[in-house]
């Protein structure tokens, strides 16, 4: 049973495609949070006090494009559930903004859990394009509100106000989380390609040594016939009674002949 609930829930993968997976995997984990967090806030508009139609119908709104949004996720167009969502979370949050007729509400802190999301998902154009819309979108809301064009608000204070501030503070902690993760995965993955660095020029450091120090004369060509490596056993020096000097080596090709051929052992 937990295994079925496991592989239901789990993010889609795409081999070959990390970017793709780990938005994939963002994705699903802002979605199944944000469900919690729809439910908690419906669950505040429909036991608050004096709360509109329009809330309500926001709320639950919101709640089924959720449940749409996870669905597409799972079916793999991750580009269209991202650019849908983070439209879709200003245009709600806009209009839940507006139904409640103000901006002092625990609602509008909203704003900087989308500019986080959108932020992720999208880099350095997403979160200046996202501060720039919720900053127009606040600075709307004020002007409308002190024009009187918003409805009537309610500043009575009771369940509904405490069940948005922890849903505020609830979505806070999973991103702070989820930055935390990314972190410690990117710094894991970047010890572990340096100690595999490590390993590898270890291994080199012993072939070179290995090649330099063969009692047999070693030359390395390119593809035109060009040396580019000589070890010592070729270039043997003065007291062997060969001329052959390194840099002379390196500046030959293979189909030359040496002045004075190295003598095989």
């Amino acid at each position: 049973m937990m295994d079925t609930i496991k592989r239901v829930l789990a993010p889609p993968v795409f081999p070959g495609d990390e970017e793709k997976t780990r938005q994939a995997s963002f994705l699903n984990e802002l979605i199944g949070i944000n469900l919690l967090v729809a439910v908690l806030i419906a669950a505040a508009v429909f036991l608050g006090n004096n709360v509109s139609t329009r809330s309500q119908i926001i709320a639950m709104s919101w709640l089924v494009v959720l449940a749409l949004a996870w669905r597409i996720l799972h079916s793999g167009r991750i580009s269209l559930i991202a650019f849908a969502l983070s439209i879709l979370g200003f245009v709600f949050l806009t209009g839940a903004n507006i139904s409640l007729g103000t901006v002092r509400t625990p609602t509008a802190a909203f704003y900087v859990i989308w500019i986080i999301v959108v932020g992720v998902l999208f880099q350095l154009p997403g979160i200046l394009m996202a501060t720039s819309a919720s900053s127009l979108a606040v600075l709307g809301l004020i002007l409308a509100e002190n024009a009187g064009l918003l409805p009537q608000p309610n500043y009575s204070v009771g369940v509904t106000q405490w069940l948005n501030y922890t849903a505020v503070f609830g979505m806070t902690a999973v991103m702070v989380y989820y930055g935390s993760r990314v972190t410690r995965n990117a710094l894991a993955r970047a010890e572990n390609e340096i100690d595999q660095r490590r390993q590898t020029e270890m291994e080199l450091r012993k072939l070179t040594r290995a090649v330099e120090q063969s009692p047999a004369s070693i030359i390395i060509t390119d593809m035109d016939g060009k040396i580019e490596y000589v070890n010592n056993r070729a270039c043997p020096g003065p007291r062997s009674g060969v001329r052959n000097d390194k840099k002379e080596l390196l500046a030959m090709t293979d189909t030359l002949q040496y002045r004075n051929p190295i003598p095989h052992m």
